[in-house]
């Protein structure tokens, strides 16, 4: 005859199994559930998304007509492209030559507190003897 204890611990653990196995099921339908929102929100986001795109496609296709509108104006009313590229250029060597001379400013600057320095040192070794 089978020992009642022995029976009941059995049944025990077959319960304590399937309660484990239906909570495991259970935080896998609820993670499932949670991913399931996350992806509608992600959506959601992503069709805003599109939506702030579209925008944003149409704001640049105005902003590319506009500058084709002044190119168009500033070719129609103003100085020929060429007159404007020999000023640009021009512009552009004066900023070359403004930083030619800033350089050859600093130089000349370290030169004279070099010099000074020597001056200073000729000075202190003079006062020395």
């Amino acid at each position: 005859m089978p020992d009642m204890n022995s029976e009941t611990g059995i049944f025990v653990a077959v319960l304590a199994f399937l309660f484990g196995v239906l909570g495991a099921f259970a935080r896998f339908v609820q993670r499932l559930s949670r991913l399931e929102s996350r992806v509608e929100t992600c959506e959601a986001d992503g069709a805003k998304t599109e939506i702030v795109l579209a925008q944003l496609v149409g704001q640049m296709q105005a902003v590319s007509e506009t500058l084709g509108a002044v190119r168009l104006y500033a070719a129609e009313n103003y100085v020929p492209l060429e007159r404007m590229a020999i000023v640009e250029n021009k512009i552009d060597g004066l900023g070359q030559r403004s930083g030619a001379i800033e350089a050859k400013q600093a130089e000349q600057g370290a030169t004279l507190e070099a010099i000074k320095d020597m001056v200073t040192d000729i000075r202190t070794s003079l006062a020395r003897r």
